[in-house]
């Protein structure tokens, strides 16, 4: 155990559970298994690539950045999995770039997807072409909220 893992656990046990003594709570490794070989099995670096991308999509938003707020909301996480039980995702994520959008992602867990753009022909030029798609595609513009949450 590493001498901060060692004072960490030192500290909580002392602070949230000072009954338990320090040689009650045990370090328990498998010598055998290296850590990295644990972490590799999980999308962890998909997760830290999504979390890293936070605080630059929100100053992104704040600038007005289109740029940048296409790179932030890219994801490794939930889209690469959940876009093959979306049929036509593929064509329509090409639809909405080939019509101006710079952002194209899933609200939520799916089926609904987003697509920002700042052509004020975007919606003119989807629209035109929606029907081209396989399926039954619905178009539905949402007005940005400039005032947020409100308390009264």
């Amino acid at each position: 155990m590493g001498l901060f893992t060692r004072y960490a656990m030192d500290a909580l046990m002392k602070t949230s559970h000072p009954e338990v003594v320090r040689r009650q709570c045990w370090n328990l490794h498998p010598h055998r298994t290296p850590c990295t070989d644990c972490k590799d099995i999980c999308p962890y670096g998909d997760a830290i690539f999504n979390v890293s991308r936070t605080a630059v999509l929100l100053r992104a938003l704040e600038n007005g950045d289109a740029e940048t707020i296409s790179v932030a909301l890219r994801d490794k996480l939930h889209q690469p999995f959940r876009r093959t039980l979306i049929p036509g995702f593929d064509a329509a994520e090409k639809l909405a770039h080939d019509c101006g959008c710079v952002a194209f992602f899933l609200s939520g867990a799916g089926p609904t997807l987003l697509c920002l753009s700042a052509d004020p022909d975007f919606d003119e030029k989807l629209a035109s072409r929606l029907s081209q798609l396989p399926g039954h595609w619905q178009q539905l513009p949402l007005p940005v909220d400039h005032e947020g949450i409100l308390v009264s």
